[in-house]
């Protein structure tokens, strides 16, 4: 009987963190990849960007059928709407970061590997969209990064991706890192 009881406990010690868990990052979310560098990826409608994966000169990162260019981590919880508003930013710097402006979301990325592989011969672009059913906390951006190509870089629960900077064939990204994304905490509206 001792050992049910402890049993029961741990499981329900255990329930906040499940429901946690099944947020953000659930049947609701996918990595979207990309075989070839600066080709866009976009997160359908209503999906939202989360995070990234970037590599460097060659495919680092891991997709589901095998080494990939880029990815990019969507999700869509059920009360979040359909993006509008949407505008392309770019660079054709590495290491430049790209940030949405304030209230807006990733909803589609490009990324290059040592040569500048997206549109116009820039090494980076995202296109922001605003979503009326969600409301960003805009004093709470924050950056993460990785010094490892092929790292996925997802957005800590509750934040949604609002940045990213992108590396070539170098660690170009500030602090010498391979890649960042920028994270903006979030609520839904109701």
């Amino acid at each position: 009987m001792k050992n049910i009881h402890k049993k029961s406990i741990a499981l329900l010690l255990m329930a906040p963190c499940l429901a946690v868990m099944a947020g953000q990052y659930s049947e609701f979310c996918s990595w979207e990849d990309s075989s070839s560098w600066g080709q866009n990826l976009a997160c359908q409608s209503p999906n939202i960007a989360f995070g990234i994966c970037g590599s460097g000169k060659n495919q680092d990162c891991t997709g589901a059928t095998g080494k990939v260019s880029t990815q990019l981590y969507c999700c869509s919880e059920p009360t979040v709407g359909n993006p509008s508003s949407e505008k392309l930013y770019a660079t054709n710097n590495w290491g430049q970061r790209l940030a949405c402006p304030s209230g807006q979301v990733v909803v589609d990325y490009c990324g290059s590997g040592k040569n500048k592989d997206c549109a116009n011969d820039n090494t980076n672009s995202i296109t922001c969209a605003t979503v009326d059913s969600i409301s960003l906390q805009t004093n709470t951006a924050t950056w993460y990064s990785t010094n490892d190509w092929g790292k996925q870089l997802a957005c800590p629960n509750a934040m949604v991706l609002t940045g990213l900077c992108g590396s070539g064939q170098n660690k170009d990204c500030p602090n010498s890192m391979t890649n960042e994304i920028q994270c903006t905490t979030y609520t839904i509206n109701n």
